[in-house]
């Protein structure tokens, strides 16, 4: 005999839908570079060079952010991918991260000046 329900799987598999609908709606990406057995004692990545540990930089013209771990590991994070009315809304690279993503509903001012991140703009529509 089963221990569990029909209902419990379809009850199972619905939220398990649901939470991994959510969880890519997160918009962004993190990456890890492995500790480099050669650079003891801090990260090293081609574009910020070396940090210390603990330290956190903004890559140029990446929109990214890089952080060097106290194991020697360095995370990447950035932005993902947005999309407002079927178009994908691109990284502002001249910003740092995280206001280089440039996000619709991040935005502190919602002037009608600034239609770049305006979902309700005529870009968008």
């Amino acid at each position: 005999m089963c221990w569990f329900k029909k209902t419990d799987i379809v009850k199972l598999t619905l939220f398990l839908s649901v939470f991994l609908a959510v969880v890519s709606i997160v918009f962004s990406w993190q990456a890890v570079v492995p500790k480099d057995p050669d650079e003891p004692g801090h990260c090293y990545y081609e574009e910020t060079g070396p940090m210390k540990k603990g330290e956190v930089k903004d890559i140029e013209n990446a929109c990214t952010e890089a952080y060097c771990d106290v194991d020697g590991t360095m995370l990447l994070t950035s932005c993902g991918v947005a999309m407002v009315n079927d178009k994908r809304v691109e990284p502002d690279f001249s910003k740092p991260y995280p206001e280089c993503c440039n996000y619709p509903w991040t935005k502190q001012d919602h002037s009608d000046s600034d239609s770049d991140t305006d979902p309700d703009s005529e870009e968008y529509k």
